[in-house]
């Protein structure tokens, strides 16, 4: 599968996360994770930095795995 859907269950706010993986080139693909959450100002403003840590980190340590 080029793309793996997630979704959040039980949690304190809705969420969905994308891993996509798409073909570039002949021995190589390009990485790309989505978090889609539904989050209002208030709290998006806190929470928006430790996500975008948490997304990076996901895509890093996939990055990592030989495939």
């Amino acid at each position: 599968p080029k793309c793996v859907k997630m979704e959040g269950r039980g949690t304190p706010i809705p969420l969905n996360l994308w891993i996509q993986l798409l073909p570039n080139g002949d021995n190589a693909s390009a990485l790309r994770v989505v978090l889609r959450a539904e989050l209002n100002f208030f709290i998006k403003s806190m929470v928006s930095k430790p996500l975008q840590q948490a997304v990076d980190g996901i895509a890093e340590m996939l990055a990592r795995i030989p495939y």
